[in-house]
Formats: C-alpha cells, structure tokens, sequence
C-alpha cells in the first residue's frame, strides 16, 4: 500500500438478533438497517389481539377446540354428522355456542338443541343416541353398529361431548348446578356422577386444566383405547 493513499473502511452493516422469545413466543429479527421487523412467515398474529395497548393471547372457542375431536372420528360420514350435531348444538354460557349466536348448526327439525340453550332437565339438550339418530335420518343401531365397526362405542364419543360441553361452562365460571341443568340432569348429583363414571372423580376433584387438555384425553379414551 502506497504511503499516503486514503482507503475507506468497508462499511459493516449492523445486523442485530433476538434469540430471546418475544411477545406471544415470536422470535423477531433486526433487518440491515437495524430496524425490528419480521416476515409473514415469522410473525403470526392470528392468536394474539391488542388490548390496551399490550398483547393478549385470544383463547380458541370452543368450537375451534372441539374440531380436533369430530377430527379424528373414523365413523361414517352419517355417523359424524350425528356427533357434530351435539357438539355444536346451543348451550347458554360456551362462546361460538349461545342460543342467539350466529352460525346455528343444528337441523331446523330438530327437537332438541335448538332452545334456549338452558337444557331444561333432559329436554332441549340433545344427548340420547336414538334422538341423534332421528336427526340425521337413520336408525339408533346404524349409529352404534357403524362406530364399533370402527371401533369405538357412539354412546361413549357422545357423553365426552356432553362432558366437554361441561368442561367449557366451567372455564366459563358457570356455577356447578347452572352447568348441570344446562346439559340436561335433573340435578346436581347427576352431573357428578357422570363426571365419575367417566373420568374417575367427581366435577370438584378434577383439574384446572384447559380445554385442549380434556379434548385431547376424549380422542384417546373414544378412539385410541383398546378396551
């Protein structure tokens, strides 16, 4: 190198990194200017919302949970169509669910699940397979003979539903005998002994778990179980 002879430094372009988890778990990227941005492919805001100013992570309805369930049964489409009825069928206090929702997805004949979502002791909540099988036009033993022909019991996806439907009034802060009337019993010792012979304890025993927790546990036991 000539003495004398002025050569720039080749400029280094700041490029800085966060590694760290930022806001709802996203991981952004400073770009060459140094400015914080992110792709499409890298932020997804989809279950976030602003609120206050900050951001607060959108809890899935119960609709979009319970699809996971309908999902995974292997039934004919007849037969599924029955469990999706039940599922979606109106309950006062499940949001995706209330009686003056839009997006109603239960048959306009249909007898039950189409009130006022208060269940009414065993009238207005739709939960006997043969009513199921009346309202999508086939008989009660179609319905169970075409689920044991995949394996697994109709009457049991049906009463994980009811308890799902449960599970989501409680998260709701929906008192226990509100919840039982609700989803059809007579009273309150009805819906603790459902819960027992179901999953083992009574409705105060249980967990407070979310609700992805007690769908993913219903595939298992409905679908997945050997016994």
């Amino acid at each position: 190198m000539q003495e004398g002879l002025f050569v720039p430094k080749k400029r280094v372009r700041p490029v800085r990194e966060l590694t760290g988890l930022g806001v709802g778990g996203i991981v952004t990227k400073a770009d060459g200017d140094g400015r914080m941005g992110a792709s499409p492919t890298e932020m997804d805001w989809s279950n976030h919302s602003a609120v206050g100013g900050a951001m607060k992570e959108r809890r899935p309805s119960f609709g979009e949970e319970i699809r996971f369930f309908l999902n995974a049964c292997p039934a004919p489409a007849v037969a599924k169509r029955g469990l999706h009825i039940v599922a979606f069928q109106k309950v006062r206090g499940i949001r995706g669910l209330e009686p003056s929702g839009e997006g109603d997805e239960v048959p306009a004949g249909a007898e039950y699940g189409r009130g006022s979502g208060d269940g009414g002791g065993d009238r207005g909540y739709l939960h006997r397979v043969a009513e199921i099988a009346k309202n999508v036009g086939c008989r009660r033993a179609y319905l169970s003979e075409a689920a044991l022909r995949h394996g697994f019991q109709y009457s049991r996806a049906v009463r994980w539903l009811r308890f799902l439907h449960g599970m989501a009034l409680r998260a709701e802060g929906v008192d226990a005998l509100t919840l039982a009337m609700r989803l059809g019993f007579s009273d309150l010792a009805g819906w603790n002994r459902f819960t027992k012979r179901l999953v083992g304890r009574t409705p105060s025993q249980l967990p407070s778990v979310p609700l992805e927790y007690w769908v993913r546990r219903a595939v298992d036991d409905v679908f997945l179980s050997r016994e």
